[in-house]
């Protein structure tokens, strides 16, 4: 299964909490993407709201995928692809790593299990960790909504190797310590969560995620990319 947002009001909300957080032990964020139609702007994860910005991967920029990490003090650290994003009408996988350090070229991003890496930019004195929520399928201009469909999307408070991303693009991953969020977006396994919440976080955080606006349910990527 997967989550389809209608790129002008849909999007899920994962509440802050510490764990969520960039710190210096790094950070990796993977999803599943079918983009319904080309935009200028795209927000695919972001924790980055106006005065508590933390970090933010979509497409942007001409557009090409772009990751920031927010500082306090100093420049943004960020990271552009060198590739035109993706295309519309096709499943991707899309990520990336970030390795806890003060400057831009620490981020790598990722599409289908290819390094994508293009300029890089910033340095910070400090990683700022802004509380602000997650927002799956918005810009952190907040006017910019994501047109397509979104599964299996999980967070980790490390980096991962490039040997990892490959050998796990095609299935789901299964939560393990450094696992602080995992919504694989599955409809019936998630009406199962406690509380009956919209989007299931299987990790032991208990991260769950809430639809706003409704974004419904949809088929997901092929099946053997959701076998184990």
């Amino acid at each position: 299964m997967a989550v389809d947002f209608n790129g002008t009001s849909d999007k899920i909300t994962v509440v802050d909490a510490a764990e969520l957080r960039s710190t210096s032990s790094g950070l990796s964020v993977f999803f599943w993407v079918y983009k319904d139609a080309n935009e200028s702007f795209s927000g695919y994860v972001q924790k980055w709201r106006p005065g508590n910005a933390d970090w933010f991967i979509g497409e942007h920029v001409t557009p090409k995928f772009y990751v920031s990490i927010a500082a306090n003090g100093g420049v943004n650290a960020n990271r552009v692809s060198n590739a035109t994003g993706i295309s519309a009408g096709a499943w991707h996988y899309v990520g990336f790593t970030y390795d806890g350090g003060l400057i831009g070229s620490g981020i790598h991003v990722y599409v289908d299990g290819v390094n994508v890496d293009g300029t890089s930019g910033g340095s910070m004195t400090a990683i700022k960790a802004g509380v602000s929520d997650i927002d799956i399928g918005q810009d952190p201009d907040d006017n910019n909504y994501y047109d397509g469909k979104m599964s299996n999307i999980f967070i980790l408070n490390r980096e991962m190797t490039v040997a990892e991303i490959r050998s796990t693009m095609y299935r789901r991953w299964i939560p393990e310590s450094s696992t602080v969020l995992c919504l694989n977006l599955d409809e019936g396994a998630d009406n199962l969560a406690p509380g009956g919440v919209d989007c299931a976080d299987i990790s032991s955080y208990g991260n769950h995620g809430t639809f706003v606006s409704g974004p419904t349910w949809t088929d997901g990527p092929p099946i053997k990319i959701l076998h184990e």
